[in-house]
Order: structure tokens, then sequence, then C-alpha cells
């Protein structure tokens, strides 16, 4: 949010409005990134506890599953 708030005092220059949208913008960029890195760093942990449990990578089971199952199979 720090860096988005000093982003946003810069282009203020250029295009002037108050300081409550700068403090929003910031805020909204802040919890954009924060939101992208918990989901990435959420998916990671999420894999690992696979691995951990069948000893095989998210995308080998998914391998594993297509070939496993026969031709005109849906999953839902």
């Amino acid at each position: 949010s720090g860096a988005a708030f000093a982003v946003q005092k810069l282009v203020n220059k250029k295009l002037p409005y108050g300081l409550q949208w700068s403090l929003l913008l910031a805020g909204a960029a802040g919890s954009l990134a924060s939101y992208v890195v918990t989901r990435a760093e959420t998916q990671k942990c999420s894999d690992f506890w696979i691995y951990l449990e069948t000893g095989k990578s998210p995308q080998e089971l998914a391998v594993a599953n297509k070939v496993s199952q026969p031709a005109g199979t849906f999953t839902s």
C-alpha cells in the first residue's frame, strides 16, 4: 500500500485529485496485491499437502486421472 500511495502521489501531479482518492486507490491496490500473493502461497501449500499425502505432485495426479478414465467419461 505504501508503494502504491507513493506512485499515486507522483501521478497526482499530472492528474490532480483529492487525498481521499489517493488513499482509496492505494488501499485497493494493496488489497489486490495481498490477495494475489495469498492465493499463490495458498496454492503452493495445498500442492505440498497433496504431495505429502500421496507422494505425487498435483500435476502427476492429473495426468494419472486422465489416463485411468475411459474415453467419454466426464467428472464433475
